[in-house]
């Protein structure tokens, strides 16, 4: 099994969400209780989410103590959730296996 490159959503995932998730408010609560899930699962939440909400970009944006997740709906950023460091830390390695990007490069661009 490949770790890199895709994501595969199963497809009871792909109807809970879309059931779960109507606004910005029913995402909050589902990554409010998707943040104890494995990172695997979070990052699909995320990523489902986002497409059915139509966002057209995600931020993580670093604050001093946390990393607040933020979304563009209809052309307005709209703040999401707020993530410890470590759940942030967890999220971005695996981003990076996804995406093939090294992990322990942080201080340049890949």
């Amino acid at each position: 099994m490949d770790i890199t490159k895709e994501i595969h959503i199963s497809k009871e995932k792909l109807l809970f969400v879309k059931e779960a998730v109507k606004n910005l408010e029913d995402l909050n609560k589902l990554l409010a209780k998707a943040v104890s899930e494995d990172t695997t699962s979070l990052l699909e939440s995320i990523l489902l989410s986002c497409n059915l909400l139509e966002a057209s970009d995600l931020h993580f944006e670093p604050e001093e103590n946390s990393i607040k997740l933020r979304i563009r709906v209809d052309g307005i950023l709209h703040d999401v959730f707020v993530f410890d460091q470590q759940t942030y830390k967890t999220l971005l390695s695996r981003i990076k296996l996804v995406s093939e990007i090294k992990l322990n490069i942080s201080d340049k661009a890949q």
